[in-house]
């Protein structure tokens, strides 16, 4: 599944991960970020002029020294942070199921996905099957309810992080909640009548 998002800065965020292995990849500009821990990636990129230093300090302004010791004007400053690389971790909090957001080592919190209230209600719908499964149809109801509904869920966050629209995410979701239930109670359905069948036999 893909995020992405546009901050007010004109950084933009590209993160991938994969439904089925849990992999993840982030981009930050274009530039591909290395992932340093289970839920770190490092991305190492050049500072735009305009994060040096203020077009308006130009001026015959002394701001730092240069290897010589003598002094450096703000203008030669923004020439040389041309080809300044800064380096910022980023800490992926969250899911695709109760949202995703990257916290980067310079305290920005950048949000690539939110659940609205109508989200969590939603992605859990298909669960309602669990207590149901557990309470009556013992260890195999048990069993297939929580993989079949929980699959569900996981399919259900997908929907609501897609393009589609409000209109069409909320009947595919609820569709795909009662498909989920319906399954599992079909799988328990056979197993139980075959094991009638086997025990009636003997």
């Amino acid at each position: 599944m893909e995020l992405s998002t546009k901050t007010e800065s004109g950084t933009y965020f590209l993160y991938n991960e994969s439904f089925w292995t849990g992999r993840k990849s982030l981009t930050v500009d274009g530039d591909v970020a290395t992932k340093v821990a289970k839920r770190v990636f490092r991305v190492e990129r050049d500072i735009r002029k305009s994060d040096v230093v203020a077009a308006d300090d130009k001026v015959n302004t002394v701001v730092s020294d240069d290897s010589s010791g003598e002094a450096v004007s703000a203008e030669e400053n923004i020439i040389f942070g041309e080809n300044l690389r800064e380096t910022v971790d980023y800490t992926i909090k969250g899911s695709f199921i109760t949202g995703v957001s990257l916290v980067s080592s310079k305290n920005e919190t950048i949000v690539l996905a939110k659940n609205n209230w109508y989200d969590w209600i939603l992605i859990f719908f298909p669960l309602i099957g669990i207590p149901f499964g557990v309470m009556f149809f013992g260890a195999i109801g048990s069993f297939f309810s929580v993989l079949f509904t929980g699959l569900a869920a996981c399919v259900n966050a997908n929907v609501a992080r897609s393009k589609l629209a409000l209109a069409g995410k909320i009947p595919l979701q609820i569709l795909i909640g009662i498909v989920a239930n319906g399954l599992w109670f079909a799988c328990w359905y056979i197993i139980a009548v075959l094991i009638l069948s086997a025990v009636g036999t003997i």
